[in-house]
């Protein structure tokens, strides 16, 4: 069998001695959501965290790792990070 490549979350977690589970799926769609995610895996949705890049007038980048089931608040967020407003970095600058 081959053996799965590393993340480096993992390699993290393995030098911090934290026992975890690594799960595999196949990636059917290029824009893949965290609920269709827990739905391939059979668990729930709170149980992944997805990560979202955004932009603000201020910051070029601003990172929010939230729950598989819950959606950003881009007021608060932008709020929060000291910008008048943020959205989404399209895909193609990620």
């Amino acid at each position: 069998m081959k053996e799965m490549a590393k993340t480096n979350a993992a390699r993290i977690l393995d030098n911090l001695h934290v026992t975890y589970n690594l799960k595999t799926y196949e990636v059917k769609d290029e824009h893949q959501s965290a609920t269709n995610v827990a739905e391939t895996l059979g668990i729930e949705p709170e149980l992944i965290y997805k990560t979202l890049v955004l932009t603000g007038q201020k910051d070029p980048y601003i990172v929010a790792v939230i729950p598989g089931n819950a959606q950003v608040d881009l007021k608060k967020l932008a709020h929060i990070s000291g910008n008048k407003k943020c959205e989404m970095l399209p895909m193609k600058d990620l």
